[in-house]
């Protein structure tokens, strides 16, 4: 069970690290009422992957008796630790790293408490995730576009978007990235039941 762990630890963090840098990409879906309805690069392509395999981790994780607090404090450690250097030497924005550490610390907890709280009606993590994803994506997203894309905490950039616009990118990425790791991680969980 630890082998398994590890693997799923090692590419948590690794596609972690490279939403972060896919984040500071906007793309723009379609337009509602001359709203333009947007989401980071990052939210289309690794986001529910990554909120995926945190679950998937957490729940290699019980299995091989780790306890929450190992689990939780491997996995932000060490994505923070990689992603904090990736802001001195590779690039990274660090408004989108200071909204992503303030996601993952926050939207993270709720994630793994309701994660393990469904564990009292449910043994299948796909179902589990179900709610814990929703309340981590909803948080978490939440917190990294208000952090990344206003000027309420960091000096205006090319990051810098209206509020109205900051909001309706928050939702449109809350609701993508919910149902795209729901998909995702029922499919997983039958590819790992019929191996």
């Amino acid at each position: 069970m630890m082998k398994t762990y590890f693997v799923f630890f090692v590419t948590y963090v690794a596609l972690s690290i490279i939403s972060m840098f896919l984040t500071s990409t906007p793309v723009e879906l379609f337009t509602v009422f001359d709203v333009a309805i947007w989401l980071p690069l990052s939210a289309v392509t690794l986001v529910p992957l990554v909120d995926v395999m945190r679950s998937f981790t957490q729940d290699a994780a019980e299995k091989a008796g780790m306890t929450f607090k190992e689990t939780a404090t491997q996995m932000l450690v060490t994505s923070m630790s990689v992603a904090f250097l990736c802001v001195l030497f590779a690039g990274l924005p660090l408004p989108i790293f200071v909204g992503v550490l303030a996601a993952v610390t926050i939207g993270g907890a709720a994630d793994i408490l309701v994660f393990r709280h469904m564990g009292k009606y449910f043994t299948n993590p796909a179902a589990r995730m179900l709610f814990s994803n929703f309340a981590a994506t909803i948080i978490g997203s939440g917190i990294v576009f208000f952090v990344a894309f206003t000027d309420w905490f960091f000096e205006p950039s090319f990051l810098t978007k209206p509020v109205n616009e900051v909001v309706v990118g928050w939702l449109a990425q809350s609701l993508f990235i919910w149902i795209s790791s729901v998909a995702i991680g029922f499919t997983l969980n039958a590819m790992k039941k019929s191996k």
